[in-house]
């Protein structure tokens, strides 16, 4: 799937080699986090709310400080504070709204594991783009079509593939089940 996005990628009029490179490192640190949430929601059994309340410290810790490299000079100016205190409701509502795409994602991982979160985030993009160019008209060049394509392809595969090792552990714990109730 990652050849199908690097193709759409690769013909965009803002191809940049920083971006891509960023965008690497920002996709395996994502990916890595996401095997972490897995290992801790499945076998350390953690809740959905345990698992953010020993992850959001670190979190919290993290956004300081890339908030002091990058942004503090522009937070601590006075306009930036007075927006959130005179229409708070906006604020508040992505809070929420973040806080509910964190457990909802962590749901998923718990039933699904992480590679089928990651997987279906790449189909998810394509819907994004479908909607871009359906509502605001956005071009798709035929390279990036081609791309999208291997994209979804790949999701294709990649699901009937998970599929049958879903199917044939169920086969093999029924099978062993009703071996054990037959030797009692």
């Amino acid at each position: 799937m990652t050849i199908g996005m690097i193709i759409a990628c690769y013909t965009e009029p803002l191809f940049n080699v920083k971006g891509i490179v960023l965008m690497f490192v920002g996709e395996a640190a994502e990916a890595m986090r996401m095997v972490f949430f897995q290992h801790l929601l499945g076998a350390q059994q953690f809740g959905l709310i345990e698992g953010l309340f020993y992850t959001c410290p670190a979190n919290f810790f993290f956004l300081c400080i890339g908030i002091a490299i990058f942004e503090e000079r522009s937070l601590i100016e006075h306009q930036h504070y007075a927006r959130v205190f005179e229409n708070p409701l906006p604020y508040v509502v992505v809070s929420a709204l973040g806080f509910l795409v964190i457990l909802t994602t962590l749901g998923v991982i718990q039933v699904c594991g992480s590679l089928t979160f990651k997987a279906a985030g790449q189909v998810r993009n394509i819907g994004i783009i479908v909607i871009s160019v359906v509502t605001f008209g956005d071009k798709v060049t035929v390279h990036q079509a081609v791309g999208y394509a291997i994209n979804v392809v790949g999701f294709a595969v990649y699901q009937v593939v998970k599929t049958r090792e879903d199917v044939q552990a169920l086969q093999r714990d029924f099978e062993s089940a009703v071996a054990a109730g037959l030797a009692q």
